[in-house]
């Protein structure tokens, strides 16, 4: 969710399966617009869809967690469908400043339109927002969804701020090491330019001495035949 994780390996195969399948029922049906959900962003980073299957992950990972008995695919689905209003409450629209209050309508709507859903999703959908919405749900599947959409919204919203925090300290300290770097490097290339810039010297005064006649001294200084090798050397790198 978000960054955060919810340890859904803890589900049995049986209960992945079945999530994908009611998720991908609620993607490709005929009249479905869940995926267009995609494009609206929920919480910090997160998307309208994506804070759907989280909610609809979290309701199964609790209710599987701590035992309780629910209509799981029905479940699943209403998590999935719980925030179907298909709109950006971020946009400034005077509807949309009390958004909190008249999503979970709205999304009901949408949903018995598109979908078939019963009375369970109904519930879930139209009482998530508890206490903004002052009544109570009727099912457990219900009250589920209130406690999962509060965890995924708290996971969601600070999870972005403590990576986004995260991210910037690790610019820093890569900042600062590329600092250090291109330092080491600068000092690399001064050290090898002087050390080109005195041999160069060297092979311009054993060359002069050459050319005065002056012979090599024995087991000090190059000779002058191998001076000529690396000076020719020297010239066909350059080329």
């Amino acid at each position: 969710m978000g960054k955060i994780r919810w340890n859904m390996k803890e589900l049995s195969a049986e209960k992945r399966r079945l999530f994908k399948k009611v998720l991908k029922e609620v993607s490709e049906h005929e009249n479905s617009q869940f995926d267009s959900m995609e494009q609206f962003m929920q919480h910090g980073t997160t998307t309208v869809r994506k804070h759907c299957i989280n909610v609809a992950h979290v309701c199964l990972f609790l209710t599987t967690k701590f035992g309780i008995k629910v209509d799981e695919e029905a479940m699943i689905r209403g998590g999935l469908l719980h925030d179907y209003f298909l709109y950006d409450w971020h946009d400034f629209k005077i509807e949309y400043l009390i958004h909190g209050w008249t999503h979970p309508g709205k999304s009901m709507r949408n949903a018995i339109r598109d979908f078939q859903i019963g009375e369970i999703e109904q519930d879930m959908i139209s009482h998530h927002m508890f206490p903004m919405t002052p009544f109570l749900p009727k099912t457990k599947e219900g009250a589920m969804i209130i406690i999962a959409d509060k965890l995924c919204a708290a996971g969601e919203t600070i999870g972005d701020r403590v990576n986004a925090k995260k991210k910037a300290m690790r610019m820093a300290k890569v900042k600062e090491a590329r600092k250090e770097s291109e330092k080491t490097i600068s000092s690399a290339i001064r050290f090898a330019e002087r050390k080109a810039i005195k041999n160069d010297q060297k092979i311009v005064i054993r060359l002069a001495e050459i050319r005065k006649g002056k012979k090599a001294q024995p087991g000090g200084k190059r000779s002058g035949w191998k001076l000529k090798k690396i000076v020719g050397r020297n010239a066909v790198k350059s080329a």
